[in-house]
């Protein structure tokens, strides 16, 4: 009896480990993508403020799913923009 519940512990625990892995691949593997996205963005300089700013916008799970749906490089240029003149 015993045995049988640490059995169903150990296999719960495998399991919920495992999603945790599987979702923690999926978000670093979404914080690429957007890096990517801002690296190739036009007249992008990786050594200016204008592009330290759209990196700590995709820090937040919501910008970054953001960023990544918007359709094309201009698209996402104008919301890099419009947020950071909110900012200021």
């Amino acid at each position: 009896m015993l045995m049988e519940k640490l059995d169903v512990m150990v296999r719960v625990f495998i399991e919920r480990s495992i999603k945790y892995m599987e979702l923690m691949n999926l978000e670093a593997h979404t914080l690429v993508d957007s890096l990517a996205k801002l690296v190739s963005l036009p007249s992008s300089i990786s050594t200016t403020p204008e592009f330290c700013f759209p990196c700590t916008l995709i820090e937040d799970p919501q910008k970054r799913t953001i960023l990544n749906g918007l359709q094309d490089d201009d698209a996402r240029l104008y919301w890099i923009k419009y947020l950071n003149d909110r900012e200021k």
